[in-house]
């Protein structure tokens, strides 16, 4: 019985994810711009949680592992925040006009 129930949860998670790659592909060609990366790296999220909570099984594990991918997440999570805030707050460089 619970390998019936396995297989059925790897099929249902196997479809939200080729659901999730059909939305990324619909939102490249789609959209443009800032809305694209958005709705891009939402559904990148979603996959990634997908496969690290079933296929990697952290849905069953112990409070521990659960708390190392949480304190990963988030430190990659402030090191983006970060870089981004530095890039939009860079004075812009000034263009440089051939002598001539």
């Amino acid at each position: 019985m619970a390998a019936q129930t396995r297989a059925r949860t790897y099929y249902a998670t196997w479809g939200a994810l080729l659901v999730l790659t059909g939305c990324t592909m619909a939102a490249s060609s789609l959209t443009r711009g800032r809305a694209e990366v958005a709705l891009t790296l939402l559904s990148s999220t979603a996959k990634a949680s997908l496969v690290a909570l079933f296929f990697m099984h952290l849905a069953q594990s112990r409070f521990m592992l659960r708390a190392v991918l949480v304190v990963a997440a988030a430190f990659v999570a402030i090191l983006v925040a970060l870089t981004a805030a530095d890039v939009a707050l860079r004075p812009p460089v000034p263009v440089l006009q051939p002598k001539g």
